[in-house]
C-alpha cells in the first residue's frame, strides 16, 4: 500500500502557502482546520485525509500527483507549454487563472466545432 512521505508533503504544502502569500492561519480557515493541525503537517508530523488533499489542489491549482508525489504534472502533454506559462499559471491570482480557463474553454468550443467540421 501506498504511503504519503509526510514530511515531503508537508514542504510542498509550506511552498504553495508562501507562493500565494497565505499565512498559517488563513490556509487552515481555508481547509477548515486548527492552526495547530495546519502546522503539524507542514512539519511532516501530521497528515490530511484525502477530502482535503483534493480542497488543497483546488485551492492551489496543483495536481494531486504533485502534492502526493513532488510531480507538478503527469500529463505528457505538460511539456508542450513553456515554463513561464506554467510558472505564471501556478503564481497567479484567482481572477487571472479564471481569465486563463475562460480562454481555454473557447479555444476548445472554436478547436473541437472546426474539427466536427471537416
Amino acid at each position: 500500500m501506498f504511503e504519503i512521505d509526510k514530511e515531503r508533503f508537508g514542504a510542498f504544502l509550506l511552498e504553495l502557502r508562501k507562493e500565494k502569500g497565505y499565512t498559517q492561519k488563513q490556509l487552515a480557515e481555508k481547509l477548515n482546520i486548527s492552526v495547530r493541525h495546519c502546522s503539524a503537517i507542514e512539519c511532516g508530523t501530521a497528515r490530511l485525509s484525502i477530502e482535503k488533499l483534493i480542497e488543497v489542489s483546488d485551492l492551489f491549482h496543483v495536481t494531486l500527483d504533485y502534492l502526493i508525489l513532488g510531480r507538478r504534472s503527469s500529463n505528457k502533454y505538460i511539456d508542450l507549454f513553456p515554463d513561464s506559462l506554467i510558472q505564471s499559471l501556478q503564481s497567479g491570482t484567482d481572477a487571472e487563472l479564471d481569465l486563463f480557463k475562460q480562454y481555454i474553454q473557447m479555444f476548445h468550443k472554436i478547436y473541437s466545432s472546426k474539427k466536427e467540421s471537416k
